[in-house]
């Protein structure tokens, strides 16, 4: 079996293959027969990755989105990749794998980080990657947000890009908050997470600020990847 891992990049060669590495050398150690590809990238072809895989006789192949909630590549690019395949090479098998968010792991990472930071007068913002002309994330947030009700959090989603945008929802969310704790919940690599801070600073919320280290360069990320492969490919031991 081979393993295709996605990573959302920049497109600016430097930083993607910078964090395309940086991805390796974290899961290297632990999974075999992967590549990494970033697919908003001039230099990659997702077709001609797979193509090379078929004749070299694979005839399964797992892709890995390493995103916590939909993207546009797997809403729009990765159905009309794996529709070609099934009609040009119908004896592969290509499978998907959910974003992050539908792992129970990350809300349980989430809710111990937090249950040591927040209280009940402070706002946690959740935000993810977010497109313009794609509202599924929009509601995988809400869903992934809804299921922190019961913790007592008063934890709110917002968006780099698109309706849920934080540059101009934040300033009117946390006005009857004390404090602002933001976790950021998109895998790309490090100039975008500068940026957001930077945004951050400059909003207007005059209110105490704490972001949370991306979980980029943490194990938590890391050991999720590693579990749901693990998962999926002990689940084929009983095909």
């Amino acid at each position: 079996m081979k393993h295709l891992l996605l990573v959302h990049g920049v497109n600016a060669d430097r930083d993607d293959d910078a964090f395309k590495s940086y991805v390796y050398e974290q899961l290297a150690p632990h999974i075999q027969n992967f590549d990494i590809i970033v697919l908003n990238s001039r230099h990659s072809n997702i077709y001609a990755m797979i193509e090379g895989y078929i004749d070299s006789g694979e005839t399964s192949i797992r892709i890995t989105p390493l995103t916590f909630f939909s993207t546009y590549e797997q809403h729009e690019v990765l159905p009309e990749v794996i529709t070609t395949f099934n009609h040009t090479h119908p004896w592969v098998t290509i499978s998907v794998a959910y974003p992050f968010s539908k792992q129970k792991f990350l809300k349980e990472i989430l809710t111990e980080q937090l249950a040591q930071l927040a209280t009940d007068k402070d706002m946690v913002a959740f935000i993810g990657l977010g497109y313009n002309q794609l509202k599924l994330p929009n509601d995988e947030l809400a869903h992934f947000v809804s299921t922190f009700d019961e913790d007592g959090m008063n934890v709110k989603g917002f968006m780099l890009n698109g309706a849920m945008d934080y540059k101009e929802l934040l300033p009117n969310a946390i006005r009857r908050y004390n404090k602002l704790i933001v976790v950021p919940l998109f895998f790309m690599p490090e100039i975008m997470f500068n940026e957001m801070n930077d945004n951050l600073k400059r909003l207007t919320i005059n209110k105490k600020l704490h972001v949370i280290p991306s979980l980029t360069t943490s194990t938590a990320l890391k050991n999720m990847v590693i579990n749901d492969i693990q998962r999926y490919e002990n689940s084929r031991l009983y095909i």
